[in-house]
């Protein structure tokens, strides 16, 4: 039994001292950590003092993002060590409740053991006093025997014999009554009455009958609790060997656990690496959505630009038309009162006269339609708004209406031209030649072409 108390007590003390070289291991691992992490930060800023080189040094943006990402990285690797050191803790408070049962159970085994010690002391106490007993009843015989010799000698020595007789017998009695009152405390044998008597003796064997018998029923009393107290003792002990039992599976399982925890802990590490790698690249490509934004606005802004531009140009070109369309009615009035003057002449000679002003009027229409139409198309060269769509086809209508009004003095300038003769003919064709080209260069002048570029 003492064997296997010590066995367990350095079970437990195998067990503590390992968990205290694992604490001691996993401390050692984050100093040596923190060292390393103090020693890469030590170095970068002994090599950034050690430069003398005055001129500026530009760091690209990626060492700060790369830094900022490792410093974010340490951050995350020293908030895992303190889970894992909570985790530990935890571990550590159930493993010093299982200490604590197996001292118990231990503490129990001693007391166990004391307690069959005590027993053991206490039969080896009895056994004595059995053994004083029997060399007393032993005594007793002889002195009795020696009683019966000397009756038998000499009955005149009755009286005597018969008073140490019942001396014997009282000693017997209170002898006996000694030893029934130190086993009280297992059996109570003064409760029965007395010594048990039997009918066959009378006198001292009878005394000496009850005491046999009450030293038997006390011996076997004795044997009694011998066996109560080494049944008790087993069931302890298998008590004890089960609980160790129990506790080596609990350890085993904590163990298991611990390393499932480690695997966990590396699968979550190399996640967050491959989370650190998607976010970098969404980073650059958020970058690059930036960038392209920020290209399109501007372009926006350079055509919204050059539309208002446009739309300056023609309120600008808007007061032109309409002073050029003053001036148009006035030559047609003046025109008037030149054919008015002219219209006596001769007829035939008219004729080629008004195919070359009508000619020259065609010519001067198809130039300022193919100018007017083409001037949309020139000034829109990006796409625009539906509000700008059509005031640009408002504006087109207007300069068609006024190419159209322009066409019609023309043609009653041919007209009126027919009925002028030779002479009044090609001066007044020269004078319609010459307002006519006077209207184009006007016109012209007025309406320059769009520059494409």
């Amino acid at each position: 039994m003492a064997k296997d108390c010590w066995s367990k007590k350095r079970f437990v003390q195998s067990n503590t001292a390992t968990s205290n070289s694992k604490e001691n291991s996993e401390d050692d691992w984050d100093a040596e950590a923190l060292m390393a992490y103090e020693d890469n930060k030590s170095a970068v800023l002994s090599d950034v003092e050690g430069d003398d080189d005055p001129l500026p040094i530009v760091l690209p943006s990626s060492s700060a993002s790369s830094s900022s990402a490792s410093e974010q990285r340490i951050r995350d690797l020293l908030a895992e060590l303190e889970k894992e050191r909570s985790a530990r803790k935890a571990v550590e408070g159930t493993f010093s409740r299982l200490k604590s049962m197996a001292h118990d159970a231990i503490r129990q085994c001693d007391d166990a053991l004391r307690e069959r010690d005590e027993a053991v002391r206490r039969r080896d106490e009895a056994l004595r006093e059995r053994d004083e007993a029997s060399r007393s009843a032993e005594r007793t015989a002889a002195e009795l025997a020696d009683a019966i010799r000397l009756r038998d000698e000499s009955m005149k020595h009755k009286d005597s014999l018969r008073s140490e007789m019942e001396t014997a017998a009282q000693m017997l009695l209170s002898g006996i009554g000694k030893i029934s009152s130190k086993v009280s405390g297992y059996k109570n044998f003064s409760a029965s009455g007395g010594l048990p008597t039997s009918q066959k003796y009378t006198g001292l064997p009878s005394v000496a009958y009850g005491v046999i018998k009450r030293a038997h029923e006390i011996s076997e009393e004795l044997m009694k609790q011998i066996d109560a107290a080494s049944k008790a003792r087993d069931q302890s002990r298998e008590q004890v060997e089960q609980r160790n039992y129990e506790i080596a599976i609990e350890i085993s399982q904590l163990e298991a656990a611990i390393v499932t925890l480690k695997e966990e802990v590396s699968k979550k590490s190399s996640e967050l690496q491959n989370l650190e790698h998607v976010a970098a690249e969404r980073g650059t490509r958020i970058l690059e959505i930036k960038s392209e934004m920020s290209r399109l606005t501007q372009l926006g802004e350079y055509r919204d630009a050059k539309i208002k531009n446009l739309e300056m140009k023609l309120e600008s070109q808007r007061p032109l038309i309409i002073d050029q369309l003053n001036h148009t009615s006035k030559a047609y009035e003046q025109i008037c009162e030149i054919v008015k003057s002219v219209v006596k002449n001769d007829n035939d000679s008219m004729e080629s006269n008004f195919r070359m002003c009508a000619h020259e009027g065609k010519s001067l229409e198809d130039t300022t339609i193919s100018v007017f139409c083409r001037r949309p198309e020139v000034e829109t060269p990006c796409p625009c708004g539906d509000r700008k769509g059509r005031q640009s086809r408002t504006d087109e209508e207007m300069r068609v209406g006024t190419s159209r009004r322009k066409e019609q003095p023309n043609v009653k300038i041919t007209l009126a031209t027919t009925k002028t003769t030779t002479n009044d003919k090609k001066q007044g064709g020269k004078d319609i030649v010459d307002v006519a080209a006077a209207s184009r260069g006007n016109s012209l002048s007025q309406h320059p072409l769009p520059d494409v570029n």
